[in-house]
């Protein structure tokens, strides 16, 4: 055996987790511990004090693929967080930390008896703390032993035996149905999206996690309590009977969502829990998605629950209208809270004192809202505010009109703070082309994307409008810029390069690109490589010619050149 190398090391099966193949090498090899695997591969660490299945520093996949004989993405394939996302690193820190706190079972390991009895393998399902039955055998999954009532030991952790001696393979189990972990199973070891389930099914692995995640915590609190959270013990089925109900909730979307906003607030109706006001449910739920992508129709489905039916009632459970009841009556106050206002606006609650330092508006002096001292507004000046918005609207329908949210992004990448977007707004200088009444304060608009564009960038043009000019790839023209053809008049806070309309001219004088000549149909010449050749014979090459993307070939214009192209036209 060569040094850092096992005797035998066996192939990973498809479902199969890195703690359960640590386990099975670790026999196969006739160790005593899976400690001694974990040194030779450099992952001592790991296994006491960091989490290999959701790994919170990057790993070195080096010397394990000299030790296991394996390739990086063989490895990865049985490390959950890698399997859930590819980019597991690059994810948003909030994310990360989720997972690694409430994520999987690294603590509290889970099996499935009837499925060792069959396989013999640790499934990589079993490490997710949502996975909570066996879709396979319709069971519970066990976390403890039958005979002497102790939690599977994660350190010392044998997947077919207990420490007593009990082999687990002999428990009885409890049926069950276990829609989640069914649709757990067809996402994480089938394709990433799926049509069983409308809503999650449009989401990323990644995304549905995080979601079910909350909405697990969310749909588990008793007595009106939202605090409860997913990785707690599986005690008389209580955190199976949670996942189901969370489950449930994407079905028929938003009716069950908007049936379990219901329970919550009758709940502080009467009296169980803390009185229940109209934005905790956002501050309850909503907040935790705030700055991530892939959650819009979370907060669309909120606002038109706030809209629809705290007002004007409660849904029927049984046909799903509206049920009117009696609302306890409300406290007049004066203003409306820094929240509320950052919500008309589309903001958020960190925008607050931007929004007064721009004096877009103006908070009431000496107010306080259910008793406590903060930013407080008239309700009537930002109704004002957004009508004088829409009363500059023009009834635009390009193909190219694009929503608040994503004309806000588009203002970021060119460096222009949300609030100096409505301060241009609320001047004049930009004005929305379509209103959805549906939709709730500025996100009612709808603004032309390549008019928004040319207020924003002025003189400048960035290297995706000229890549589309050229009609080639904007690598191509990153390349032009990085190699000096095209100058690059300033750089904002993204790093996106602006070029200045002067400057891009001067370029589209002095040189075309070879790929342009052959897509205009100007010569009889159908290919880069035919052109570039006969243009060779007369003494013209590219003044870039060692490369060899035909999109970046750079012609020099010249005499030379167009009489080329006069003498060889279509």
């Amino acid at each position: 055996m060569q040094q850092n190398q096992l005797l035998l090391t066996p192939k990973p099966k498809i479902d199969e987790s890195l703690r359960g193949f640590v386990r099975r090498t670790t026999e196969e090899n006739h160790y005593n511990e899976p400690i001694w695997i974990y040194k030779l591969a450099g992952w001592k660490h790991y296994n006491k004090t960091l989490n290999l299945i959701f790994p919170s520093q990057v790993i070195d996949f080096f010397v394990p693929k000299r030790v296991f004989r394996l390739e990086d993405n063989e490895i990865k394939k049985m490390i959950l967080g890698f399997r859930i996302s590819e980019n597991y690193y690059e994810l948003p820190h909030n994310m990360q930390f989720l997972f690694r706190q409430f994520g999987s079972c690294l603590t509290r390991p889970r099996i499935c008896p009837l499925c060792l009895e069959d396989r013999k393998v640790h499934s990589l399902l079993w490490e997710l703390s949502l996975f909570v039955s066996c879709p396979i055998h319709m069971c519970l999954l066990i976390e403890e032993c039958e005979k002497c009532g102790k939690l599977l030991n994660p350190v010392k952790f044998d997947i077919s035996r207990c420490e007593c001696g009990f082999d687990f393979r002999y428990t009885n189990v409890l049926k069950v149905q276990g829609e989640l972990s069914s649709y757990l199973m067809e996402r994480l070891l089938g394709n990433n999206k799926s049509d069983s389930n409308e809503v999650l099914g449009q989401l990323s692995f990644e995304n549905l996690y995080y979601l079910l995640i909350f909405s697990v915590r969310w749909a588990n609190g008793e007595n009106g309590k939202k605090h409860s959270h997913a990785s707690q013990p599986l005690k008389n089925g209580e955190l199976y009977t949670a996942c189901e109900r969370a489950f449930q909730i994407y079905e028929n979307w938003p009716i069950n969502f908007y049936k379990l906003n219901d329970e919550s607030r009758l709940l502080a109706l009467n009296g169980i829990a803390k009185r229940n006001r109209k934005h905790t449910i956002k501050s309850s739920f909503l907040d935790n998605f705030i700055g991530l992508t892939g959650f819009e129709f979370i907060e669309h489905a909120l606002d038109e629950y706030i809209q629809t039916y705290w007002r004007s009632g409660y849904l029927n459970k049984d046909n799903n209208k509206i049920k009117l009841i009696d609302l306890p009556s409300k406290r007049i106050k004066k203003g409306i809270t820094g929240k509320e206002a950052v919500r008309l606006l589309g903001l958020s609650q960190s925008q607050v004192r931007r929004i007064i330092e721009k004096k877009i508006l103006t908070p009431i002096v000496d107010c306080k809202i259910e008793g406590k001292a903060e930013y407080s507004f008239n309700e009537e000046e930002i109704v004002n505010f957004i009508r004088q918005i829409e009363e500059r609207c023009s009834s635009n329908h390009s193909e190219s009109l694009i929503s608040y949210r994503e004309a806000t992004k588009l203002c970021f990448s060119y460096d222009l703070d949300l609030t100096d977007f409505l301060v241009m707004l609320q001047e004049g200088r930009i004005n929305p082309s379509q209103i959805k009444s549906s939709e709730l304060g500025l996100n009612r608009f709808y603004f032309d994307k390549n008019e928004l564009r040319k207020k924003l960038l002025g003189d400048f043009l960035s290297s995706e409008e000229i890549s589309k000019d050229l009609g080639v790839k904007d690598s191509s023209v990153m390349r032009w810029i990085s190699n000096g053809f095209i100058k690059v008049s300033k750089v904002n806070k993204q790093s996106r390069q602006l070029i200045n309309i002067c400057d891009y001219l001067e370029f589209k004088n002095n040189y075309i690109p070879v790929v342009m000549v052959v897509k205009t149909g100007v010569t009889k010449y159908k290919s880069t490589e035919k052109i570039l050749r006969e243009l060779k014979k007369i003494g013209i090459t590219p003044v870039n010619e060692k490369i060899v993307c035909d999109d970046l070939y750079l012609l020099k214009r010249s005499s030379n050149l167009e009489q080329f192209i006069l003498e060889n036209k279509t």
